[in-house]
């Protein structure tokens, strides 16, 4: 299901340019709305600028294309030699009282004989405007000349006394009309049109002879859009206008608030220029730490919000989900919010139903849940919820199971002692248990009962042998979490000789690997490779970066890591070795490392088929993604998809030798919609239409762009009518009618 934000984004972008009145005004493309023509001003949902961040560059790089593709597209077409000497008729238009439908014989007279006319002065009386502005069976730019439009296909005005000035702009000079332009607004619930100065009680706007658009205050949460028509020498023009309701215009600036607020705070604590696990981890102890939970039932409905959380900071379940995804949104970390049921008694809060989120690293996905691990009094950081798998939560805990091969595993549970997953991980804490006490007799364990026979399978590879009679004990679960605290207890001749291992530590270039000019070599003073059969990343203790690897070479080993706890010069430190049997003497243990990360890409991306779109100024070393689909190599510029999908679209630089991955690229990908029942047929003319379409008979196979606001002349046929693919935009559904021009 399509959020409110999701759902305006997409009617913003079918409708046409916007304009937003009380934080930003910007433009997109001429597209439009997928409504009944019957019911045009249907209620079009609150707007979130939390769109903003993602979409004001390719909005405002549509509006270009389009403002220029509008004016050259007139130019053009009035330029052919094939569309010279028209004979359009100047007759005015008669508008039938009764039908509200044009007479054939005056509805022929008013359309040219050629798909493209030239603009002749025509006379519409106030009655005849006003029956035409009310016609609901006719396309809205039936009586419009593709030679002008204004300036904005939709204008949000947030709140009351906000401002906006339409106009008429002739497209072939960019200019504005400013004389004999005529404004008109009509209303729903009466159905009326009202001229400058006039009002009824559905109106939401003071209109002005200019042009000019004042928002009243209204508190109808669902209100209607109203519409804005512009009458110029017997043509008509029309736009949509919202006036948020009074909730909902605070609604929109209290999220303003809260992503400045999130923006500050990132700001402050320099978090901006962290690695994305130093992001992640940040951010939840700040959400955790500052972030109060409000027990107050009157607050019920307004504390589900970002602003509650980063503003106010005192807020239940949703406002701390929505608070810590709006920081992941500021850091360009994918994110989402998960919603359920569960109950962890007072840590959830208020009843069962529940939210928190998911973050991705490294391409996995991990629960977090910030409302649940806050920090209350004089209580201390325990992370009990950061960084969760499906599998820690029972099955009293309801929410829709992800795949589990999007599920990450490495970072599972990463702050809490003791936990284990695999056999590696169970090996890895004998070997850091064995080192305190040569005489291992018993060993303390948090894992899930699913994963019980993998530490029996680590203790038959060490040849451990559990004691008689009383093998383990079960603590039960931990908290809430689907895990139990287990000790085993070991026969006590499992003690092992322990053997010296001098070893010598060196900064390498292993050049064959990704991330591989921050790796160390560990070559042994004593030939230990016959000795050991392996060492496993969790062997090593180290401090302000991970062990991504561990690579055997002839003479010991290289880990490479990642994962360091800052880009530029960090200082890392290989604390221990702990292997079971041996003591590990370190040599030279200190290094520093210069970190850096790739530049953010700034790919141009430009949709070309139902499914295709090139990429340019890509190289190869890079990737991309559609939604939260699985990464895929970018091979060199110019480069060509075929299996796009609307929605995110992601591009990013691979870890290299001596790079890490980038900050990620975002495109939003938007299939459109024709308006339900704009386009019409009359004999052989289809009206409807504008120059962001394309057409074609039903068996060509190639699309031929429209440039006017009408097709005439059509030989008898099934035609295809699409929304053409632009920019971002991938072309709509297709829409056949079917000509049958009885008027030949």
């Amino acid at each position: 299901m399509k959020s409110k934000s999701q759902k305006r984004l997409l009617f913003i972008t079918l409708i046409g340019s916007i304009t937003t009145i009380g934080s930003t005004v910007v433009s997109c493309s001429n597209f439009l709305s997928k409504h009944n023509n019957s019911q045009s001003f249907k209620n079009i949902p609150t707007i979130s600028n939390s769109l903003n961040k993602i979409n004001n560059q390719n909005i405002n790089n549509n509006s270009n294309q389009i403002s220029h593709t509008s004016s050259n597209s007139y130019k053009n077409k009035t330029n052919n030699t094939n569309n010279q000497n028209i004979n359009i008729s100047n007759s005015s238009i008669f508008v039938n009282n009764q039908t509200n439908t044009l007479n054939n014989k005056d509805f022929t007279n008013f359309y040219p004989t050629k798909d493209f006319e030239e603009f002749i002065p025509k006379t519409l009386t106030e009655e005849q405007i006003k029956q035409i502005i009310l016609n609901n069976s006719l396309s809205l730019n039936h009586f419009s000349h593709p030679k002008f439009k204004i300036n904005s296909s939709f204008v949000f005005l947030e709140g009351k006394d906000k401002k906006a000035q339409l106009k008429l702009i002739d497209l072939e000079t960019n200019k504005e009309i400013k004389e004999n332009v005529r404004w008109y607004q009509r209303t729903k619930y009466p159905d009326d049109v009202l001229k400058p100065g006039q009002t009824n009680e559905s109106s939401q706007l003071e209109l002005k002879d200019d042009g000019t658009i004042i928002s009243k205050n209204h508190t109808n949460d669902n209100a209607q859009v109203s519409q804005i028509w512009a009458e110029y020498k017997g043509y008509l023009y029309s736009t949509f206008v919202e006036v948020l309701s009074e909730n909902n215009a605070k609604s929109v600036d209290e999220e303003n608030q809260a992503r400045q607020e999130a923006k500050k705070i990132i700001k402050e604590n320099n978090w901006q220029n962290l690695p994305v696990l130093e992001q992640i981890t940040k951010a939840y102890e700040w959400v955790t730490t500052n972030i109060k939970y409000d027990w107050n039932l009157e607050n019920l409905f307004s504390n589900q919000s970002a602003y509650s959380g980063l503003v106010l900071k005192n807020t239940v379940c949703t406002g701390y989900a929505k608070a810590f995804k709006m920081i992941m949104d500021e850091l360009n970390i994918p994110s989402r919010i998960i919603t359920g049921t569960a109950r962890f008694g007072n840590l959830t809060g208020r009843g069962s139903r529940h939210a928190w989120n998911m973050v991705e690293i490294d391409g996995k996905w991990y629960h977090v849940d910030p409302t649940s691990d806050r920090v209350e009094k004089n209580q201390k950081q325990e992370y009990r919820f950061f960084l969760l798998h499906d599998d820690d939560y029972d099955d009293n805990t309801l929410f829709f199971r992800n795949d589990k091969e999007k599920l990450g595993s490495r970072f599972r549970n990463l702050k809490i002692d003791k936990f284990v997953e695999t056999k590696e991980d169970v090996l890895a804490l004998i070997d850091k248990e064995f080192q305190k006490n040569k005489k291992l007799t018993s060993l303390e364990v948090n894992v899930n009962p699913k994963n019980f026979k993998e530490v029996n399978k680590a203790f038959e590879e060490r040849n451990i042998k559990l004691k008689e009679g009383q093998s383990f004990k079960d603590f039960g679960r931990v908290g809430w979490a689907n895990y139990k605290k287990i000790v085993y207890y070991f026969d006590t001749n499992n003690a092992k000789e322990i053997k010296e291992a001098d070893v010598e530590l060196s900064k390498h270039n292993e050049s064959s690997e990704s991330m591989g000019e921050y790796a160390i070599k560990i070559k042994s003073k004593t030939n230990i490779n016959e000795n050991l059969p392996d060492l496993q990343p969790k062997n090593f203790i180290i401090k302000n970066a991970f062990v991504n690897k561990v690579k055997k070479v002839d003479d010991g080993y290289v880990l490479i890591l990642d994962h360091f706890n800052n880009f530029g010069d960090v200082k890392i430190k290989i604390e221990s070795i702990k292997r079971q049997g041996f003591n590990f003497k370190l040599t030279n243990n200190t290094f520093e490392f210069n970190v850096k990360q790739h530049d953010k890409p700034s790919a141009i991306l430009q949709t070309t088929s139902d499914h295709g779109v090139i990429l340019t100024n890509v190289n190869a070393g890079m990737e991309y993604r559609s939604n939260y689909d699985q990464w895929k190599d970018i091979t060199s510029d110019n480069f060509k998809i075929d299996d796009i999908k609307p929605g995110s679209f992601s591009i990013r630089w691979k870890n290299t030798n001596n790079k890490f991955s980038s900050d990620i690229q975002t495109f939003e990908i938007i299939k459109p919609s024709i308006i339900s029942n704009e386009i019409k047929v009359y004999s052989d003319m289809i009206t409807g239409v504008n120059n962001m379409m394309e057409y074609r008979l039903k068996e060509d196979q190639n699309w031929i762009p429209i440039k006017a606001n009408k097709l005439v002349k059509l030989k008898k046929g099934i035609y295809q009518i699409r929304i053409k693919p632009n920019q971002t935009n991938l072309p709509s559904e297709i829409q056949e009618v079917n000509v049958i021009n009885d008027m030949n």
